[in-house]
């Protein structure tokens, strides 16, 4: 009997340990599977929205990024350090919830931004620092966007310091993809916002989390600068392919045509003499 409720305990041992090591990767996956059903709502909202009010939304963020003047960037982790939301703040880059998409291959995140950084909101994606530009791009431009690192459920900004200069990012925000070129990483602490501020004639958005993950110290600041990156090759082959199509339809159109006006005037002049 006592080998029998020995080995019982020692099974159940084995259960809740694998439970435990299982609830990360489980809890990753439903989070990952609930970002995806946000994004695509998110995506199939935008596709269908007119032009006239895709450029309404596009002129009420530019006309908030105009009107900061200068506010100074709060930190998002300590509690009561923020302002109160301007009043047009939540009607700004508002669809299905979310303002757009942060989009980092190299670590494999695909994650909606919402407004404001309360914890909830940090929790379930990437939060906006309401003081700084809305992620729409332009000259004058820094905008910042958060998350939390380190936790079991979900994944988040946790491998953001893997994350080095040359590498690139998008903010998918409307009908547009805004791509950013990593030029400055920096740890600094939690008071010091400086590097948040926008710099005249600069695109830039940071990605800011706390480090060292666990101890939360310090903030991470990932700052990226506006690129146009040139088309992949598949879509230059693909426009060369649709001129090469054009132009061979041209040329089956057009020589025929040449060939008749020539064999026309050729027969006119001979009818002529």
């Amino acid at each position: 009997m006592k080998r029998i409720l020995s080995n019982m305990a020692i099974t159940l041992m084995f259960i809740i340990g694998a439970c435990f090591l299982a609830y990360p990767i489980i809890a990753n996956l439903l989070s990952n599977r609930q970002h995806g059903e946000v994004i695509q709502d998110y995506q199939i909202t935008v596709e269908q929205m007119n032009a006239s009010v895709m450029a309404e939304e596009k002129e009420k963020a530019l006309a908030y990024n105009q009107g900061l003047n200068g506010m100074v960037a709060h930190d998002p982790f300590i509690e009561g350090s923020g302002y109160v939301l301007p009043e047009n703040y939540l009607g700004c880059l508002n669809v299905d919830g979310i303002m757009g998409t942060l989009v980092i291959d190299k670590i494999k995140i695909n994650l909606p931004i919402y407004h404001g950084t309360r914890d909830e909101v940090l929790r379930q994606g990437v939060g906006h620092i309401k003081e700084t530009a809305l992620p729409i791009g332009g000259e004058g431009s820094h905008a910042v966007l958060t998350s939390h690192s380190g936790l079991n459920e979900a994944k988040l900004f946790t491998e953001l310091d893997q994350l080095t200069k040359g590498d690139t990012f998008e903010i998918h925000v409307l009908d547009e993809i805004l791509t950013y070129k990593v030029d400055q990483i920096k740890v600094v602490e939690p008071n010091q916002t400086d590097e948040l501020k926008a710099v005249p004639d600069k695109d830039y958005v940071t990605l800011l989390t706390c480090t060292p993950i666990g101890v939360n110290s310090h903030r991470l600041l990932v700052r990226g600068e506006r690129i146009f990156p040139e088309p992949q090759a598949e879509e230059i082959k693909e426009t060369v392919n649709r001129s090469y199509v054009i132009l061979a339809a041209a040329t089956v159109v057009l020589v025929p045509i040449v060939l008749l006006s020539i064999n026309w005037a050729i027969n006119r002049n001979g009818s002529m003499r």
